[in-house]
């Protein structure tokens, strides 16, 4: 007898909703990033001197809770090889964000600041939300 029923699907439904398996976690904004060809390191460079300052003082004022660089190598001509990574503490922390980060030292298009977008394209992106299982 098959028990997958719509009834027995809202059934459970139901019961997760009111002891739902995960919390609600962190927000994660990925970014994945192109460096020109053969210009990763100049790439990273510039994150160093450009986005770097930014990311610490948003940590120092508790705008984010951390932020990672991570570099692979191409699977093909047109994959990603460095994504950034941003770690919020909810949604709600989204709220203004682009602002908030131009007070800070103006983001990575700010005058004075490199933000190395000779040397780069933007693959995509990703919002996630992190699920802490309960």
């Amino acid at each position: 007898m098959d028990t997958d029923t719509p009834s027995s699907r809202a059934t459970e439904r139901a019961a997760l909703a009111k002891d739902p398996p995960y919390s609600e976690g962190p927000v994660w904004s990925v970014q994945f990033m192109r460096a020109e060809r053969g210009r990763t390191l100049s790439y990273l460079a510039s994150l160093r001197s450009g986005w770097k300052p930014v990311m610490e003082a948003a940590k120092e004022k508790g705008l984010i809770l951390g932020y990672r660089v991570l570099i692979s190598p191409l699977a093909h001509p047109d994959d990603w090889d460095v994504v950034l990574v941003i770690e919020l503490p909810n949604m709600a922390a989204l709220d203004g964000y682009n602002e908030k980060l131009r007070e800070l030292g103006g983001g990575l298009a700010a005058p004075g600041n490199p933000d190395g977008s000779a040397l780069h394209e933007l693959m995509g992106m990703k919002l996630l939300r992190e699920a802490i299982l309960t």
